[in-house]
C-alpha cells in the first residue's frame, strides 16, 4: 500500500516548461567524483489527443568515467495533466549493452495494469503484464511528484512515501526518504534551499 506520513502530502502542481541540468557523481573512497551530466526537461504536450506532461532525461558520463562505466541513457515519460503515468521508455546504451525498456499504463477504478516490454539488440526479451491495486509510477513520473513534496515537520531519515515503480521487466517498491535540506547554488549564482531525498528499494 502506498504510504504517506500524516504530515506529508503531494501538492497540486502547475506545470511550467523548464530544462534543468544536473551533475552526475559517484563515490570513490568516500569522495564524490564528477561523473557526467543529466538533463531533465518537462513540457506541456499532447498525446493521443489529450493534454499531457512530457518529461525527458538524458544521462551521459564524461570521458574519464566512460573508461570504467559508460552511460548514454535517454528516459521519456508521458503523464496525464494530473500526473498519472501513461507511457514510459528507457533507451539504454551502456558500452556493450543496448536495450529499450517500455511500459504502458492503464488506469481504472480497480487499480493499474502495466505492460512491460524489454528489447535487447532488437530482440524481445520480456513481455509481461503486472497488475497493482495502486498507481504504478516510472522513474520520471516519480521524480515529477517528488519535486512537489512538502517536507514540513519531517526529520532526517523519515520515510516520506513508498510507491510501486517500474524497473525493467519488474514492478518494485521504492522508498523515498528525507535526508535533510541543503543550500545549492545554480549555474546562474542563485542559491536555493533544497530537499535532500534518497530513493531505496530494500
Amino acid at each position: 500500500m502506498t504510504r504517506y506520513l500524516p504530515h506529508i502530502a503531494l501538492l497540486s502542481s502547475e506545470l511550467a516548461a523548464e530544462t534543468v541540468t544536473y551533475s552526475l557523481a559517484f563515490s570513490l573512497g568516500g569522495r564524490g567524483m564528477e561523473a557526467g551530466t543529466a538533463t531533465f526537461s518537462e513540457t506541456a504536450d499532447e498525446y493521443e489527443g489529450n493534454p499531457v506532461i512530457m518529461s525527458r532525461m538524458t544521462m551521459s558520463t564524461n570521458r574519464l568515467t566512460s573508461l570504467v562505466f559508460m552511460l548514454r541513457d535517454t528516459l521519456t515519460s508521458v503523464m496525464s495533466a494530473d500526473g498519472l503515468p501513461l507511457h514510459y521508455s528507457k533507451q539504454v546504451n551502456e558500452r556493450s549493452r543496448h536495450a529499450v525498456e517500455t511500459a504502458g499504463f492503464m488506469h481504472s477504478t480497480s487499480g493499474c495494469d502495466v505492460h512491460l516490454v524489454v528489447r535487447r539488440d532488437g530482440r524481445v526479451m520480456h513481455d509481461v503484464h503486472e497488475n497493482s491495486q495502486e498507481t504504478v509510477y516510472d522513474m520520471l513520473s516519480m521524480l515529477h511528484h517528488a519535486r512537489y513534496l512538502d517536507a514540513n515537520g519531517v526529520g532526517p531519515g523519515d520515510e516520506i512515501l513508498t510507491i510501486p515503480m517500474v524497473n525493467g521487466e519488474l514492478v518494485v517498491m521504492q522508498h523515498i526518504l528525507f535526508e535533510g535540506t541543503e543550500s545549492v547554488t545554480d549555474g546562474d549564482g542563485t542559491a536555493h534551499e533544497c530537499l535532500r531525498l534518497s530513493v531505496r528499494d530494500y
